[in-house]
């Protein structure tokens, strides 16, 4: 199984031990919001309808930032419907739900989406650094390549 390359933090080691297939990541991610999902149940009695949807920012940070912005907007729109179907109290019949609610709704995923592109270019940015300074670095190498051969030859 192949790995990817993680460079999150300096400091950090290079090869992550997360795998590099998209089913195992998109996996992790449903695991991850699953996991909220849990720990905000477990909390249900002491917060009832207060901050249903706080702690699913978690695993759609953790996401965006160690598997890929793909799988970030997969733990937001899943984290979505996880907490609006579990930890928002519906209006009437159905998914109808109050005003007060879907505006918490549109900030969620507003806040989230902004989250996992910031992130994304984050990754980006961090990818062009890492590639740039070795394009750079081979460059001046073969440029100096002949001055190397000719002082090797002296001695």
């Amino acid at each position: 199984m192949t790995h990817a390359t993680l460079h999150v933090l300096p400091g950090l080691p290079q090869e992550s031990s997360f795998p590099a297939t998209i089913h195992t990541r998109y996996f992790i991610a449903l695991l991850a919001v699953a996991s909220a999902a849990a720990i905000r149940a477990a909390l249900d009695p002491l917060l009832e309808s207060e901050a249903p949807m706080l702690i699913f920012v978690a695993p759609t940070v953790g996401c965006a930032v160690f598997l890929g912005t793909g799988v970030g907007l997969f733990a937001t729109v899943l984290s979505t419907i996880v907490g609006t179907y579990f930890f928002i109290d519906p209006v009437g019949d159905g998914w109808a739900l109050a005003t007060a609610d879907r505006v918490r709704l549109v900030m969620f995923l507003g806040q989230n989406l902004v989250i996992v592109a910031l992130i994304g270019a984050w990754r980006a940015k961090r990818r062009r650094l890492r590639v740039e300074p070795s394009a750079q670095l081979l460059t001046t190498i073969l440029d100096n390549m002949p001055q190397a051969v000719i002082a090797a030859d002296r001695t």
